[in-house]
């Protein structure tokens, strides 16, 4: 039995709101894995947003293209869809 997932079914579970793993590898030492809020758009991909000084987005900037997140375009929606949208915007403080 094959595990492998269509396209479709990979963007209905990616659609979905979930606890991203994600693992990062970093010369020299072990891969870092934490948790992470991710959004998901079929047409951009994954997304993922932490703060740039941390040990995750050193290594993120690291081994990927990075930019700054927008509030409105980026950090509200991810934080609607993750707490839904009066949790979300409270936690934003707005």
């Amino acid at each position: 039995m094959s595990l492998a997932m269509t396209r479709s079914e990979r963007e209905a579970y990616l659609a979905g709101v979930h606890v991203g793993i994600i693992s990062i590898e970093r010369p020299g030492k072990a891969p870092l894995t934490v948790p992470i809020w991710y959004d998901f758009d079929p047409a951009v991909g994954v997304w993922v947003i932490t703060g740039r000084d941390s040990e995750k987005g050193r290594a993120l900037a690291a081994a990927i293209s990075v930019r700054p997140a927008r509030l409105e375009g980026d950090r509200r929606p991810m934080a609607r869809r993750n707490f839904g949208r009066e949790l979300g915007d409270r936690k934003l403080g707005g």
